[in-house]
């Protein structure tokens, strides 16, 4: 068994918490995309993929190691028109297939808002709309049911912290998969996608811009988590 941690900071994907490096330092471990942080006994941050891939990869850690706290961060979309790109809000309860995930901690002062977990990236106005009438909730992801139910099984405190990067209007149809099963950008897939859809290049500025926004926004929360 490895070693017994008071306090985890889960993410999905590497350019998720790429800024969070400048601001605490992080050494990788025997564990795959597990890393250690400095200053901080004790704590530690798992990166462990998009979709549903985190959910393997989150329990190949519970086999190894123990946890008592969870903060699961990232992005998200909205699914209400009144959302935009930048807005934070800790989770208050997490749908998927109709199982709803309730009593999740809330330590932030920050707005919360219900989320519920999608298989499938939700690429147009008419799908995330559809989802909102399904669920009732303001948000989506792909990951935080599946994060969430785990630790939910293994007396795991969880809190959830998400930050709104895709609008309700916003088009992701000629977005393809970026990213590796460990949540790695894939460098070859993203120049597949720019020859497929040129116009994307001018896009990618813009999106690196509300990528970094969303990050600054969340470092503060975070900080204030493992310091708690």
């Amino acid at each position: 068994m490895g070693e017994s941690l008071q306090k985890l900071l889960v993410v999905a994907l590497a350019p998720e918490w790429g800024l969070l490096s400048k601001e605490l330092s992080f050494q990788k471990t025997n564990s795959k995309n597990l890393f250690s942080i400095k200053n901080k006994p004790g704590c530690a941050l798992l990166q462990v993929g998009p979709g549903e891939w985190c959910e393997k990869r989150f329990a190949e850690f519970l086999q190894n190691h123990k946890t008592k706290s969870v903060l699961h961060f990232g992005s998200c979309g909205a699914l209400t028109s009144h959302l935009n790109p930048g807005d934070l809000f800790q989770v208050k309860s997490i749908e998927h297939g109709g199982d709803v995930l309730n009593h999740l901690q809330t330590p932030f002062d920050l707005n919360s808002e219900n989320i519920t977990t999608s298989k499938t990236v939700l690429k147009n106005k008419s799908e995330k709309e559809q989802k909102a009438l399904q669920t009732a909730c303001a948000l989506v992801d792909m990951e935080s049911y599946f994060i969430a139910k785990q630790c939910s099984e293994n007396n795991i405190s969880y809190s959830g912290l998400r930050g709104v990067f895709d609008r309700l209007e916003d088009d992701l149809e000629n977005m393809e998969d970026f990213y590796s099963e460990e949540g790695d950008l894939k460098q070859p897939a993203i120049a597949i996608n720019l020859l497929k859809n040129p116009k994307l290049i001018l896009q990618l500025p813009s999106l690196k811009k509300r990528s970094d926004s969303l990050q600054k926004a969340q470092i503060p929360y975070i900080i204030q988590y493992l310091n708690s």
